[in-house]
């Protein structure tokens, strides 16, 4: 965990020009399929509107599924004041490479200093490279998979620390460049208030594959079940697999609730009644939902190395780390009832402190301000972006204000 310092000077920066490159993000709307990247890239957009910097944003759509046309939507969470932000509305459709002539008129138009890319797999600094464009190019590499351009980036942001040594590990040539930025907890997941009671088990995650690890959950809560365990299961979350998870459960007698998508208000407040949070991924980077469901006070079973930093960052027992690639359904029923009975009322003795650590290091003014740092160094002229310092979380004040955008069309 980086150390906390003093709230830095805020910087001039404006007028300077940023282009913001968000994940299949459609237009000024939420993308369901981003999830938690959106909320976080977004955020980052308005750390930079904080520091008078004029945004670009490209919501660039490599898979093909949104039409051009639903890129101008109204936005559920952000921007701009005195219209600083300008949406760029392009789609690519499936399978298209980017046109030269098009990342030409983009570059011509916005003329940016700084370029954030918030696409793991976007290939676009490979282009920019190769058009001859030398503007440094940040990546925030959300995803839990490496982003196969990674070593053409100026500078690297994951928002854990073991994805960064995974990093480090295969490219060391990016050493002094990939920082650690962890993910922040809205308010809504903040609330003091504690349920009279707590019970069930909780799941919140997209079901458009199985990386969430949902299938091992619903087989070990069938195991739990037969074997007179019979704890509550309620999940929410849509995706493509949904009808496979539900049949799933049908065909082996499992009582869960299937709940659907739920605000952030409907998400914390059922973290708050759950006595157990449990995402047995087989692949993730840093799941916001953890910090999410920790912040509401419901122990976590999820992605080993996540847990395992989790417990070091919050220098107490957070839950448990889960290993699918190792680990099966029954373990997992072992590892549920566990955490249901015995471990779950060790918990509820540390809620109140884990609770407060999270808003402390996992704050939305804490994110903000290590990026307001890191924009800080990367857009002033002297050094490159390899020989300027890593930045470091500040904490600072909290903006709540809301404000209005513009968009514009994009002649090519």
């Amino acid at each position: 965990m980086p150390n906390l310092l003093p709230t830095l000077p805020p910087a001039d920066l404006s007028g300077q020009s940023v282009l913001a490159v968000h994940p299949a993000l459609g237009g000024f709307t939420l993308n369901p399929l981003a999830g938690g990247k959106d909320l976080a890239a977004g955020e980052c957009t308005n750390a930079l509107l904080e520091m008078g910097c004029r945004v670009s944003v490209w919501p660039l759509e490599w898979s093909g599924n949104s039409a051009p046309e639903k890129l101008l939507s109204q936005h559920e969470i952000f921007w701009s004041p005195s219209g600083r932000v300008t949406l760029l509305p392009t789609c690519l459709p499936t399978g298209q490479c980017l046109p030269l002539n098009l990342l030409g008129a983009v570059m011509q138009r916005v003329r940016p200093r700084l370029v954030h890319v918030h696409q793991t797999a976007s290939p676009l600094v490979t282009f920019m490279k190769k058009a001859g464009f030398t503007v440094p190019v940040l990546l925030t590499n959300h995803s839990g998979i490496i982003s196969p351009h990674i070593r053409d980036y100026d500078w690297v942001v994951v928002p854990s620390l073991w994805m960064q040594r995974q990093i480090l590990a295969q490219h060391p040539g990016l050493a002094g460049r990939c920082q650690m930025i962890p993910y922040f907890v809205q308010p809504e997941y903040l609330q003091p208030e504690e349920p009279p009671t707590r019970s069930g088990v909780s799941f919140i995650g997209l079901l458009n594959d199985d990386r969430k690890g949902l299938d091992i959950l619903l087989e070990a809560m069938a195991l739990l079940q037969r074997s007179g365990r019979d704890y509550e299961l309620k999940v929410v979350g849509e995706g493509r697999l949904w009808p496979q998870f539900r049949n799933q459960a049908a065909q082996s007698g499992l009582r869960v609730e299937f709940l659907g998508k739920l605000s952030a208000e409907g998400n914390a407040r059922l973290l708050r009644e759950s006595s157990l949070f449990c995402m047995p991924s087989r692949q993730e980077n840093f799941p916001i939902v953890y910090l999410e469901a920790l912040a509401c006070g419901a122990p976590i079973i999820g992605y080993a190395p996540v847990v395992e930093e989790l417990n070091q960052a919050l220098a107490t027992e957070t839950g448990c780390g889960f290993d699918a690639q190792r680990q099966t359904g029954p373990d997992l029923a072992r590892l549920i009832d566990e955490w249901m009975t015995v471990k779950g009322q060790e918990f509820a003795g540390r809620r109140a402190d884990i609770r407060k650590k999270i808003r402390k290091l996992y704050g939305l003014s804490a994110f903000r301000a290590a990026y307001r740092a890191l924009y800080r160094q990367l857009l002033t002229p002297a050094g490159t972006p390899a020989e300027r310092p890593r930045a470091e979380i500040n904490p600072t004040r909290e903006p709540q204000e809301r404000h209005e955008h513009s968009h514009c069309d994009l002649a090519v």
